[in-house]
């Protein structure tokens, strides 16, 4: 069988059928992310990774080289990229985002060469990465001792309402308002605390 690239999303294959003396050509139209010269790249990178261990490591460094350096400017891959890789090569994201992380620690040869040389592991080059940094913990939590302490006050208030002055009622409903608006905010920041722990 001769395969021949006709361009970059339709590739020829030829099947030569020498009991029948007949030519068979079939052509397949292959439009996915990884039918390009990246896609050929990558394949070959990773037949290195999987045959062998220093050469592996180097291989790992270009393959993340390459995706990093095809992204550009953006944060992330191109739509279906990543999916593709994932489909094809059969590795898992964390593994793709490890070999970028990778050439983007290690930006030059000489240095992937250093740290190949100091850590010969793929396990102990991935031990010299950043550690992400953990989110804060909000501080925002409900307050249920003012909650509590101005329930106190607006139901003493409320039992010695006979006995108030206008002044005294106008205040008193200013407190239950108050009251009510602390209630609210408590439970607004009891689910923001919710959301952001899920």
């Amino acid at each position: 069988m001769t395969t021949t690239q006709l361009s970059p999303s339709r590739t020829t294959d030829i099947h030569t059928d020498v009991r029948l003396g007949g030519l068979e050509i079939v052509v397949r139209e292959s439009t996915g992310p990884l039918d390009s010269p990246l896609g050929t790249v990558l394949r070959k990178l990773e037949g290195k990774i999987v045959d062998g261990k220093k050469m592996g490591l180097m291989a790992r460094w270009e393959f993340g080289r390459r995706l990093v350096g095809g992204r550009g400017d953006n944060k992330q891959l191109s739509n279906g990229l990543l999916d593709a890789i994932v489909a094809e090569l059969k590795i898992g994201r964390s593994e793709i985002k490890y070999r970028m992380q990778f050439a983007t620690v290690y930006p030059t040869e000489s240095e992937v060469a250093t740290a190949v040389a100091t850590s010969p592991s793929w396990r102990q080059i991935r031990a010299t990465f950043p550690k992400p940094r953990p989110r804060p913990k909000t501080s925002l939590t409900p307050l249920p001792e003012l909650t509590f302490a101005l329930r106190q006050l607006n139901a003493n208030l409320v039992a010695r309402r006979p006995y108030l002055n206008d002044r005294e009622m106008v205040e008193l409903r200013q407190l239950a308002a108050f009251v009510a608006e602390i209630e609210a905010a408590s439970a607004a920041i009891a689910a923001l605390g919710n959301v952001e722990a899920k």
